[in-house]
């Protein structure tokens, strides 16, 4: 009997980790976005929208908006137990809906479904369960710190597994003390107690730890206290009678904003958005801000510090850069509305929504091309379509807000000032191929950096020819010393140039090759000049000749200068001529050639006859001017 029962710690571990997994994210954070969208009766300030989302969120049963699918069977599923669990496990998947969704709403969605699962354990163990656990197994956690920040000590526990450990064990304990109780309602008492000790009592004390806090406008509140522990004071805030606002933003800086009062009240006045008086750095854990140098006269602003507009009243222009410049600022963060400043800026700071203006960004393409034009975009718009500019030999590294260091910009990120954006460059790496070209042995493709020397090239040979060295194929030779400026891959070739062979015999041969008759030849055989047979009595070279693509005018010198194998009656084919090679060499995958366009030597009305190997494209017509492969031919 034993060995049946159900461990009730292992039980409650396993449908966390269920759930964790198994809720809509998805379906939650569209919900949630749906709640945030702006009602006309909500004031146009982030945290109304949040609030306005909270009270819509705990106010709705989560399982009538069709964020919960499927849980119903997650329990049954892989305990083997009654539909009833699958019931208590659905109503507890609606508190761990409501909780993902305050996280979603407050900026705060977990990483993954782990770091949820710790959220869910926290949320539903409760502070006092946790520090016991903790204190049991010599891991005390002191009050202080589970109130300031419970969820960084709450995760801090789950990596120690013997907390994690006696945490699932305390709360599955809590939640089977109805073990009795729950049994007599099945049945007989033996029946009773069979059924409790295996899954019954578990499972019904599971409901009693979770319906019984299934108030989910306090849950609500639990899981936005969790989260929000420390609010994110992303924002502008002003305080009374102070000549300055502080312009929170998400990356942790702290920009010093001129502000301009009035006496109609503390939320109006002019605040120079796109001006900064200086800038610190708020380290959110400690609530505090380190300023460095504020200055009126020194800033973007580059004027003396004002007087007061209103004669009944004193605002404190004057107390800005003392209070500020080169300090360190205590806050007392409260909440999203407002903070206390303690030190050197005391009192209350209220956020404000201040009206958008007009800011200017600049790019800077730092050699890139073209020269993007300044974007004109109103404050806290996002940047949308960020400038696509080239560089050669170097791929593109994004938008940043330093040329060096600095924050990489998308199109969604938030703009809350006029500046410059620096294009960022990464060096690129050119694979260069090499073509022995009828030498050996084959060298295998290197990489090259854009704007480094080649570096040592392969040695290669090739019997009787004399190596000329590697050209590209615009006919550029190449050496160890030449800087590398293509911006794409390609391929270098080798030349060759015959050697000379002389004579063995001063008189006719009488059965020298010479003398062969031409039908002798059989189509892919060597011919009398060195060439390749492709019908009877004419011959092609063996290789492309005249050291890469060429246009008409090079093409049609080229054989002139080719003179294998002694001969020097080398032309360039006809139009027919070319399909007996690709009819005859290609196809069958003799002789070398490129899988593209070939010349042939047949012009008419200002254009030549090629034709394409590669798509068997005949009779091409085209431009004289076009580069393309030669091979030479000649009859026998």
């Amino acid at each position: 009997m034993a060995d049946d029962l159900i461990n009730p710690a292992e039980l409650i571990m396993a449908t966390m980790k269920g759930i964790a997994n198994a809720i809509n994210k998805q379906s939650i954070e569209k919900w949630v976005a749906d709640l945030m969208k702006k009602d006309p009766n909500t004031p146009n300030r982030q945290t109304a929208v949040r609030d306005s989302a909270f009270e819509k969120l705990v106010n709705t049963k989560a399982a009538t908006n069709g964020v919960i699918s499927g849980l119903a069977g997650l329990a049954p599923g892989l305990f083997s137990i009654p539909a009833e669990a699958g019931k208590l496990a659905a109503e507890w998947a609606m508190k761990a809906q409501i909780a993902y969704s305050v996280a979603c709403l407050y900026g705060r969605k977990p990483s993954n479904s782990d770091t949820f699962m710790v959220d869910l354990f926290a949320l539903t163990a409760g502070l006092d369960l946790v520090k016991d656990s903790a204190s049991e197994v010599g891991f005390p956690i002191p009050w202080e710190q589970l109130i300031e920040a419970a969820e960084k000590v709450i995760k801090t526990v789950f990596n120690n597994p013997m907390v994690q450990k006696k945490l699932c064990e305390k709360l599955g304990e809590k939640m089977v003390k109805r073990m009795a109780a729950v049994g007599v309602a099945y049945g007989s008492a033996k029946a009773a107690k069979e059924v409790a000790e295996k899954f019954v009592a578990p499972l019904n004390a599971f409901k009693d730890g979770i319906v019984a806090s299934m108030d989910i406008q306090k849950f609500g509140t639990d899981a936005r206290n969790y989260y929000f522990k420390l609010p994110n004071p992303f924002g502008i805030y002003v305080s009374a009678r102070f000549g300055a606002a502080l312009d929170f933003a998400s990356s942790g800086e702290v920009k010093v904003r001129p502000r301009f009062p009035h006496p109609d009240g503390l939320f109006t006045g002019d605040i120079r958005q796109g001006v900064e008086l200086g800038k610190g750095k708020y380290e959110r854990d400690k609530g505090a801000i380190t300023f460095s140098t504020v200055s009126w006269e020194k800033s973007m602003y580059n004027a003396p510090r004002p007087v007061a507009k209103y004669p009944n009243e004193n605002w404190d222009f004057i107390n800005v850069e003392p209070n500020l410049s080169n300090k360190v600022c205590n806050l007392n963060i409260d909440g999203e509305e407002h903070f206390y400043g303690r030190d050197t800026i005391n009192g209350k700071w209220e956020r404000v929504d201040p009206p958008r203006v007009n800011l200017t960004i600049r790019f800077e393409a730092n050699g890139g091309t073209p020269g993007p034009a300044n974007k004109v975009l109103t404050s806290g718009s996002s940047y949308g379509g960020l400038p696509g500019v080239t560089k050669a030999g170097f791929d593109f590294g994004g938008w940043w807000t330093s040329a060096d260091g600095g924050t990489k910009v998308e199109s969604s990120s938030k703009v809350d000032d006029s500046h410059t954006l620096y294009a960022r460059w990464n060096l690129k790496n050119v694979k260069v191929n090499f073509s022995a070209n009828g030498g050996t042995p084959n060298p295998q493709p290197r990489d090259v950096s854009y704007g480094s020397a080649y570096g040592s090239l392969p040695s290669v040979s090739r019997d009787k020819f004399t190596f000329d060295g590697w050209f590209t194929s615009g006919g550029k030779q190449i050496t160890d010393n030449t800087i590398m400026t293509e911006g794409s891959n390609h391929t270098l070739t080798a030349r060759w140039t015959a050697v000379p062979q002389a004579s063995t015999s001063t008189s006719a041969p009488s059965s020298s090759s010479s003398s062969r008759p031409s039908a002798s030849y059989g189509i892919g055989e060597t011919g009398p000049g060195g060439g390749i047979v492709f019908a009877t009595g004419r011959e092609c070279t063996y290789r492309d000749i005249g050291g890469g693509k060429l246009n008409y005018e090079q093409a049609s010198k080229a054989p002139k200068n080719f003179n294998e194998g002694g001969k020097s009656d080398w032309r360039l084919p006809t139009k027919q001529e070319l399909i007996q090679i690709y009819e005859n060499l290609y196809k069958k995958g003799k002789g070398n050639f490129q899988s593209d366009s070939y010349v042939s030597g047949t012009v008419a009305s200002g254009f030549v006859y090629a034709h394409n190997f590669a798509s068997d494209t005949r009779n091409d017509k085209g431009d004289m001017n076009s580069p393309r492969y030669v091979r030479a031919v000649r009859n026998f």
